[in-house]
């Protein structure tokens, strides 16, 4: 699994006033946009959290490259995603994992909008039950694309492979705004997940920085 992040250069990963990252695409150049989707193109799905999707409203397809959109993948426990929503309106692959309470009539409407839908075993999404589905569709390589309450479960659960954090030429600040990882706080020193330095790259006006996690 590849994790692939936006940040400015102050490690910020939305706008503090509006929770949103698409504010933070102006600042993106055509070569490092090139590069992302150029990623995607050689992924077999790509996965975003719901609030993504209820936030920024994304296609997640491959637009600016040669190649293949991947399949999507969202999980949300109770399956509330807006019916109008771009992976439900494009035509595009879209599988949505829910956890086992999710309400028949939303799954119903997810169906019949033409995604697939996985009802999971449990209440909560089990990422790594997840990973586990996956797989047996035949899914090698998997993008994720945020947002920080995804990125903090797939940390602590130690099943991320790789990190390229894409740094935009920008500083936000704030207190409160939010960084890459979210959920709370590590108790100690002793909870860090260590990573390390494989590959740093200059793409257009941006700095592209890889690590393995594993």
């Amino acid at each position: 699994m590849t994790v692939y992040s936006e940040v400015s250069a102050d490690g910020k990963s939305v706008h503090r006033r509006n929770g949103s990252s698409k504010d933070m695409m102006v600042f993106e150049d055509d070569a490092v946009k090139k590069y992302r989707h150029e990623l995607r193109a050689r992924s077999d799905a790509i996965m975003v959290g719901s609030n993504t999707i209820r936030l920024d409203d994304p296609h997640l397809t491959v637009r600016n490259a040669l190649g293949t959109s991947p399949l999507r993948v969202i999980p949300v426990s109770t399956g509330d995603i807006p019916p109008t929503s771009n992976i439900l309106r494009d035509g595009g692959r879209t599988l949505i994992a829910v956890g086992a309470s999710a309400p028949l009539a939303r799954i119903h409407a997810l169906r019949q909008a033409g995604a697939a839908v996985l009802t999971m075993e449990t209440e909560q999404i089990d990422l790594t039950m997840l990973l586990s589905h996956l797989y047996s569709l035949n899914i090698r390589s998997l993008m994720v694309e945020g947002g920080a309450t995804l990125l903090a479960a797939l940390f602590r659960a130690r099943l991320v492979d790789r990190l390229i954090v894409q740094h935009l030429p920008v500083i936000f600040g704030g207190r409160d705004t939010p960084s890459m990882v979210g959920g709370a706080a590590i108790a100690g020193i002793d909870e860090a997940i260590e990573i390390r330095l494989s590959e740093v790259l200059r793409i257009g006006g941006h700095a592209i920085i890889s690590y393995q996690c594993k």
